[in-house]
């Protein structure tokens, strides 16, 4: 199972210090490819803040997981 699959990806490496610190950066555009179209909601996470959910849904997220980024 893919991390698409399962509705785990993680758009927000391009745009602050990643979280992870072995996963290679996916940004939106990679992020839209993987998800638009996709059967089941897919959310974005990793360096995710409230202010991204517009442009998290632009790219066919459904929406955000927030952890830290809430504060």
């Amino acid at each position: 199972m893919s991390a698409v699959d399962s509705g785990l990806t993680d758009a927000g490496r391009d745009l602050y210090p990643p979280p992870h610190p072995v996963m290679p950066a996916l940004g939106w555009a990679r992020f839209e490819t993987l998800t638009r179209g996709h059967p089941l909601p897919v959310y974005a996470l990793g360096g995710m803040k409230p202010k991204l959910l517009d442009e998290a849904i632009q790219h066919g997220a459904h929406g955000i997981a927030l952890s830290s980024g809430i504060w």
